[in-house]
């Protein structure tokens, strides 16, 4: 436990991102007010501050879709972290909306910056010809094994991210993705933290931030 909460040197806390059970239960048991965001284990009983992962990627992959794309592959990090299963959700959901059929080598998952391997598997097994994943890392250095296998993007093969990272926009070709609005998640979160510890009977609140699709020149049109 951190000695700022140990010895009650702050009135409240925001965790960011994904802990270990054990620690964050601890942490929330601290008894100081406490605010979540992207969490790794949503819970309606806290107060939270929440991408809008599975719309997201339904937008990212129906952008695909409406460029003409059928065999589309996914890439991300490991499925237990919860904002990459909504991401993958929203594959899914896009992919069942239009009708495609897709097989599970289609699907390559695990790690957090393991994309080079992941585009290359996936490109040594399957025909598909756009690849969205689900953060902008992996798929920034599976552009490495795009190159290496002679291919360009987007001529031979599409690319979209999400997270809308700085380096998005400056690859080559600059990076189609859906824009999570960091600093709006941290502005919640902090006017919610204030009003937790002035108002200590406050009802928990989920706070839901959109995501938006960013076009830039990593996709081609098919039609």
């Amino acid at each position: 436990m951190p000695k700022m909460i140990r010895e009650r040197l702050v009135d409240g806390l925001i965790l960011v991102g994904t802990f270990p059970n054990d620690y964050l239960d601890r942490l929330l048991g601290s008894s100081l007010s406490a605010i979540l965001i992207d969490p790794s284990r949503p819970n309606s009983e806290l107060f939270q501050v929440i991408i809008d992962n599975e719309h997201g990627a339904f937008q990212a992959t129906q952008y695909l879709i409406e460029k003409g794309h059928k065999r589309i592959g996914f890439i991300s990090g490991d499925l237990s972290r919860t904002s990459f299963q909504q991401r993958y959700d929203g594959y899914l959901k896009a992919l069942q909306l239009y009708n495609i059929d897709f097989e599970e080598k289609q699907i390559k998952t695990g790690g957090l910056e393991n994309g080079y391997e992941h585009v290359k598997n996936l490109l040594n097994s399957s025909q598909v010809t756009a690849i969205f994943s689900a953060n902008d890392i992996n798929v920034i250095y599976g552009c490495k094994a795009i190159h290496k296998m002679g291919l360009k993007i987007p001529d031979d093969i599409s690319i979209v991210g999400f997270d809308d990272i700085d380096v998005a926009k400056l690859s080559t070709p600059s990076l189609t993705t859906v824009r999570v609005y960091k600093e709006e998640l941290g502005s919640i979160a902090i006017r919610s933290l204030l009003r937790m510890i002035q108002n200590k009977d406050e009802k928990p609140l989920t706070t839901v931030v959109p995501t938006k699709l960013i076009e830039r020149d990593s996709v081609r049109s098919l039609l």
